[in-house]
């Protein structure tokens, strides 16, 4: 998109991206000043560069909330950094994963697996520390009644 300033052919080019003909035309005639490409909204920083679809009720650019769950970069890391070859038991994991053929193959059946791991992982930290909790209460009466 950012052609718009030198204009947009369309007709036979080299490798280079050269025109090779003599009669190409303007698919998009140039607009020496335009100030953004047309693909853009709104800057990062969250500065509206054009009204878009003020006909649709609730329509116009992303909130930031919106555009920084979008551009979530590096999140996958936060798992693959250690799968499979991290830490041991991502790797005794990974092992039994491939062997049992457990392994995610797709977008779908990997959202299932983080899915699963996840509310696994949650139920785990809410009710381990829960079942802690009551486990140290007993054993902290029943240390207490052996004493009198």
């Amino acid at each position: 998109m950012a052609a718009y300033t030198q204009g947009v052919f369309v007709d036979i080019m080299n490798e280079r991206g050269e025109l090779v003909t003599k009669t190409a035309k303007y698919q998009i005639s140039p607009i020496t000043d335009l100030p953004m490409d047309l693909d853009k909204i709104i800057t990062r920083q969250g500065e509206q560069l054009q009204t878009v679809g003020q006909h649709w009720p609730g329509s116009g650019p992303l909130s930031k909330e919106m555009r920084d769950n979008m551009e979530r970069i590096g999140v996958c890391l936060s798992c693959h950094k250690y799968v499979p070859d991290g830490k041991f038991i991502y790797r005794v994991v990974s092992t039994i994963g491939d062997t049992l053929g457990m392994i995610p193959k797709n977008d779908q059946e990997h959202r299932k697996l983080i899915s699963r791991a996840m509310f696994i992982a949650a139920n785990v930290e809410i009710f381990g520390t829960l079942a802690a909790v009551i486990i140290g209460i007993f054993l902290a009466l029943y240390v207490i009644r052996r004493r009198r």
